[in-house]
């Protein structure tokens, strides 16, 4: 029963719905040349799809499409006094995609929704621009990957790499810093990071053979390290 409701599902993005006032936009056309295969569905405003009542979202995760969009205005949002704003002043979020591609157990996106398929709007340079606007009369600390994981979907859109080059641009600088700092660890410590198998095909047969040690990036560590990936 397993293998066959994998089979079941569609891949993901085989379908891809796109609102029609932006399906000639620059950024539509070069997304849906990744996606030869999909099926394109033209629809009025990505409400219709992403907000219907009644959605499954843990299966349509399963089968998840996209669904290309024009954001026409609260390009920004201010952050919750509960969320992490690292004591800036002006904190602000945007969300340039919902929902995100992975499905993480304890990631508070899960149920966020009413659906489970993925919006990406494809007009950043209207975030930029009123950004623009916003920073003749203010400062702004801004969360730019909210509500998805914009890294996931970089190859995608771009758009890590034009927020870099925006903040490269304003502030000298390519945005928040951070690393990993060993604390402490046990003698002899190693750290698992990624893999080196040439195929999915030898992943996924290590995995299902339980045999899949040999093919695990490992390095030691101790305390005090800072493991650069």
């Amino acid at each position: 029963m397993k293998n066959l409701e994998h089979v079941c599902y569609n891949t993901r993005f085989s379908h891809i719905y796109v609102e029609r006032r932006i399906r000639n936009h620059p950024r539509t056309e070069q997304i849906l040349l990744r996606f030869p295969q999909a099926q394109i569905v033209e629809i009025e405003h990505y409400k219709d799809v992403f907000n219907r009542h009644g959605q499954d979202g843990v299966r349509q995760h399963q089968a998840q499409a996209l669904i290309l969009a024009e954001k026409t205005d609260h390009f920004f949002y201010e952050g919750a006094p509960v969320c992490q704003d690292f004591g800036n002043t002006n904190f602000y979020y945007c969300s340039t995609m919902m929902n995100c591609i992975y499905d993480c157990s304890y990631c508070y996106l899960k149920g966020m929704y009413p659906s489970g398929h993925m919006v990406l709007f494809v007009n950043i340079e209207d975030y930029l621009e009123e950004l623009d606007h916003i920073l003749k009369t203010q400062n702004m600390y801004v969360c730019i990957s909210y509500d998805a994981d914009l890294l996931a979907m970089e190859a995608v859109t771009g758009y890590v790499r034009l927020w870099s080059a925006y903040a490269a641009k304003h502030e000298n600088s390519l945005g928040k810093t951070e690393c990993w700092y060993v604390l402490d660890c046990k003698e002899d410590t190693k750290m698992v990071m990624g893999h080196h198998a040439k195929t999915k095909e030898e992943l996924v047969q290590a995995i299902e053979n339980d045999d899949y040690d040999h093919l695990l990036n490992k390095f030691y560590i101790k305390k005090g390290d800072m493991p650069e990936f």
